[in-house]
């Protein structure tokens, strides 16, 4: 401490040389004085204030040893905690790639099961298409033979009507009676 003090002594001096070097010679009475005041004056401060100095520093020492010490103890836990997520991230590409291949996987089993149950509906659909369109030729074709019955039959009629004449009606009429009495002789025959 004593060191500091001389040194200081030594700088004051060494500062004041120039001035005295450039003339008007140096006076104890006015330059003197300045430096035996500010000598006091920092002695007094030295003083007053070297142990709550001392203290402070002593004190701010301890808090940042601490800092850093708690700051060097969250930074190797920081490390270990950044080994453990990288160590997982590097599991993870792994597992997006199984994940991705069983996605894959899935997607073609399942078109592959929709392409089938479509081949079996289209099948059925093709099946059912098939039998409603008989059902359908079936009915047609009966309606039809229906129809064209009725058209023989109406034809057929205004044909007989058009050449049947009150002649043509009595023997018509006197052969169905000739019939019938001979059906009436068999049934005598047979009973």
């Amino acid at each position: 401490m004593m060191m500091r003090l001389h040194l200081t002594l030594v700088a004051l001096v060494a500062t004041a040389s120039p001035a005295l070097a450039a003339g008007g010679g140096w006076s104890f009475g006015i330059e003197g004085y300045y430096i035996l005041d500010f000598v006091i004056f920092v002695g007094l401060i030295w003083f007053f204030v070297k142990g709550p100095a001392r203290k402070f520093l002593e004190e701010r020492h301890d808090r940042i040893k601490e800092d850093m010490e708690s700051a060097t103890r969250l930074k190797e836990a920081a490390e270990a905690e950044l080994a453990t997520y990288e160590a997982k991230r590097a599991g993870l590409a792994g597992e997006v790639a199984e994940l991705r291949a069983g996605f894959q996987t899935d997607g073609v089993n399942e078109q592959q099961r929709l392409m089938n149950e479509a081949s079996a509906a289209a099948a059925k659909m093709r099946g059912a298409t098939d039998v409603q369109l008989e059902q359908q030729a079936a009915q047609v074709r009966s309606e039809l033979e229906i129809e064209l019955i009725d058209q023989v039959l109406t034809s057929t009629e205004e044909k007989v009507r058009a050449k049947m004449t009150s002649v043509t009606q009595r023997q018509l009429f006197e052969a169905y009676v000739a019939e019938l009495e001979k059906l009436e002789n068999l049934d005598q025959f047979a009973a």
